[in-house]
């Protein structure tokens, strides 16, 4: 049993534990991540404990500590008064006033040209559905109250750059298809899932119901389009969930929602302080970054332009990853940080075996009004996380090496890695591709499950300018769906394949392995001999450091 909280800093916190986590009452011996706590709930705790008055509030010390009792030991209350956190001011006679982009918008916007041209690949996010039976009226009727509920549902970017919402009256409807045959519906659905938006002509999403006859009866499919410029992955799982609970029951009621993405975006300001924190953090850091991923590559990046995705993806089953859960959920290991290693050590074993840097996706709402949660538009900002694989150490000690290394960069994300790529790209005199492989996950985030209510996944595709191979993780069917999409004509053929199988047997293998032994050896027999042959001939790899050469591929 537990033993109720003790001093006034344990009840404090214990309560933040139960209200942020949903969980049931919270003892001296509960540990966070045990109770289901991940990197972003962690980094919410910490600032909720910082604005009761607790000082010297460091996120490391949630990830080091046992429990709440070990946690609690060293905080002490300032004798001041805490900084009250300044709620967004909320002004709805401004809504359909141009406002600012974000730092990421601005960012996908350069990388796109000029917003009122059709860009060769977009910022685009595509998810395919099987569907049985559909009344695509009554789905239209739900997906048009969504539109009308979310203004970043009617935004559009201006030449100017800054963004804008079109008035509830314009938005999008279900588009259809009727085709032959599997053949013109396939071709179809290549077509649609790299639709490129024209940024300054709302709506930026289409949705599109594919159908066609087998012998079987008869096929739809229900494709879904996103532009990432207005809506982050996280707001369109919002999007889906409640298109879904709309459809279900037209006669739903949603809870409002008080304020929007425009109010954010104009009302948010980082703290000072916290960014000259940040700066100083990540400039100290600089020199120690391993570079990005140094893979094999069979064109010259500049060679490409913007390239062709593909995907590969595949479902760890919920046996499995529950096994992997709970294994993680004994050690104190959040599973986002269980697949990044695993991510983090294929890429270094495709590279060398050396340590890399990648992008993580990050779906930072700051707590600034009570139903932030239900807004939706863009709140991506990227974090530089440094993996340092080692074929001698343990499983558990890489899995924490890189919690550890997100912990760090979450207490100083008040800079971007849009910021870091900056002076990443300064330092070496570049201004090429800095850091293009990235790392998203959503598990524990969204209420929207892959397949859940009337839908079946069936696939999909993300593509953005300036990524070469972009990992994502959701949940399904109480598993976890693994995809990675990457720009086919950078790579030999095969190699990401071969990389790809060799992630998810790694993911796969922890439900029975033993954390306390080293990864295995990762790399393909063939990929081995190829090594071998390599380094026993002396292959000339030219002088520089590793991030010279990468910036000189980049350029």
């Amino acid at each position: 049993s537990l033993s109720e909280p003790a001093t006034e800093a344990e009840r404090a916190v214990a309560s933040v534990w139960e209200e942020l986590l949903d969980a049931g009452p919270v003892g001296r011996e509960s540990n966070f991540f045990e109770l289901g706590g991940d990197s972003l709930m962690a980094s919410r705790v910490i600032g909720r404990v910082r604005a009761l008055g607790y000082e010297d509030v460091r996120l490391q010390l949630l990830f080091d500590t046992e429990n709440l009792s070990e946690f609690c030991k060293t905080l002490r209350k300032r004798e001041a008064p805490p900084k009250q956190e300044a709620l967004i001011e909320v002004d709805p006679s401004k809504e359909y006033e141009s406002f600012p982009l974000t730092e990421i918008q601005h960012a996908y916007l350069v990388s796109r040209g000029d917003s009122s041209s059709q860009a060769t690949v977009g910022t685009t996010y595509c998810q395919i559905f099987a569907v049985d039976e559909i009344d695509l009226d009554r789905l239209d009727a739900a997906w048009g109250k969504v539109q009308k509920r979310h203004g970043m549902m009617r935004a559009s970017v201006e030449e100017d750059g800054t963004q804008s919402i079109a008035p509830s009256s314009k938005i999008g409807h279900i588009e259809r298809a009727e085709c032959a045959n599997s053949s013109e519906a396939k071709q179809q659905l290549e077509e649609i899932k790299r639709t490129v938006f024209a940024l300054a002509k709302p709506p930026l999403h289409r949705v599109v119901s594919i159908s066609w006859h087998e012998e079987s009866g008869k096929q739809t499919r229900l494709v879904f389009c996103f532009d990432y410029t207005v809506l982050d992955a996280l707001s369109v799982m919002t999007v889906l969930a409640e298109l879904a609970e709309l459809y279900e029951n037209p006669g739903a009621d949603l809870p409002g929602i008080g304020l929007t993405f425009r109010d954010f975006v104009v009302g948010h300001r980082r703290d000072g302080r916290e960014v000259e924190e940040a700066e100083g953090y990540w400039r100290s850091r600089l020199p120690e970054l391993p570079p990005a991923p140094q893979l094999p590559l069979a064109a010259d990046p500049s060679t490409v332009g913007e390239g062709r995705f593909e995907r590969l993806w595949r479902t760890v089953a919920e046996p499995e990853w529950s096994a992997v859960k709970e294994k993680a959920r004994l050690h104190g290991i959040t599973p986002s940080a269980v697949l990044l290693a695993c991510y983090a050590r294929v890429l270094s074993a495709w590279s060398g075996g050396g340590g890399v840097t990648l992008n993580l996706t990050i779906f930072d709402r700051p707590e600034v009004h009570p139903d932030i949660d239900k807004v939706v538009g863009d709140f991506t900002t990227l974090l530089p996380v440094a993996c340092r694989p080692s074929a001698d150490a343990s499983v558990e000690a890489q899995m924490r090496g890189v919690q550890n290394e997100l912990a760090g960069g979450l207490e100083h994300r008040a800079v971007s890695a849009v910021w870091v790529q900056r002076e990443l790209a300064r330092s070496a005199g570049t201004s090429g591709v800095v850091l293009p492989v990235v790392f998203t996950s959503a598990l524990g985030l969204s209420r929207f499950d892959l397949d859940g209510g009337f839908m079946d996944y069936l696939g999909g595709l993300s593509q953005t300018p300036q990524v070469w191979l972009d990992h994502q993780a959701m949940e399904r069917g109480g598993g976890v769906m693994l995809s990675w999409d990457y720009v086919s004509e950078l790579f030999p053929d095969g190699m990401i394949a071969d990389m790809f199988d060799a992630y998810c047997s790694a993911v796969s293998s922890l439900a029975a392995s033993d954390w306390s032994e080293p990864f295995p050896d990762l790399l393909p027999p063939s990929q081995r001999a190829a090594r071998a042959e390599a380094n026993s001939e002396g292959a000339d790899l030219g002088g520089g450091t590793l991030h010279g050469r990468f910036f000189a591929r980049a350029q």
